[in-house]
Formats: structure tokens, C-alpha cells, sequence
């Protein structure tokens, strides 16, 4: 099957010419597969931990600190800015 993506600005026909019939798809995906979605993409646009001890010392102790997570429903919203979006509902 092939759709073009049609966009505003143009972008790379490898990013316009891929689709998913799930884009379109007019069931809801499940609260589940949208955070495991979620979480995908957080590893691909953040990375991995590497090994600490390849770091500049300076480096060292801000990557070995404790981490804390934000939750979703602090950045991810719905319609507006700071409205809780009703994905995060339980």
C-alpha cells in the first residue's frame, strides 16, 4: 500500500512516503501500547546509559546522580499547554 504523507513543509520522501495503516486506523489504541510507545521513543531520542567511566571527571558525578522521572501527565498535554491530556486518565 502506498500514501504519500502530504505536509507543508517539504521533508525527505523516505519521511513522506512512510505510512502506517494505523494512523488512520479509527480504533483507539490502548493506554498500554501508547505508553510502551512512549517509552520507545524516550530511548530513541534521549539514548542509553553508557559507561560513566569514560567520562571528563566533571561529567562523571552529574551522570552517576540518582535520577528522577518526571510522570507523563507533567509534559504530556492536550489541546493547550498545562491541560492534563484525557490519554492519562485511569
Amino acid at each position: 500500500m502506498s500514501k504519500e504523507a502530504k505536509t507543508t513543509y517539504g521533508i525527505h520522501s523516505l519521511l513522506s512516503k512512510r505510512w502506517s495503516p494505523r494512523a488512520f486506523k479509527k480504533q483507539p489504541i490502548s493506554r498500554e501500547i501508547l505508553l510502551s510507545l512512549f517509552e520507545a521513543l524516550s530511548v530513541i531520542v534521549i539514548g542509553y546509559l553508557g559507561d560513566a567511566a569514560i567520562l571528563d571527571p566533571r561529567m562523571q558525578k552529574p551522570e552517576l546522580a540518582e535520577r528522577e522521572r518526571k510522570s507523563f501527565d507533567e509534559f504530556i498535554f492536550q489541546d493547550k499547554f498545562g491541560k492534563k491530556s484525557n490519554l492519562l486518565t485511569d
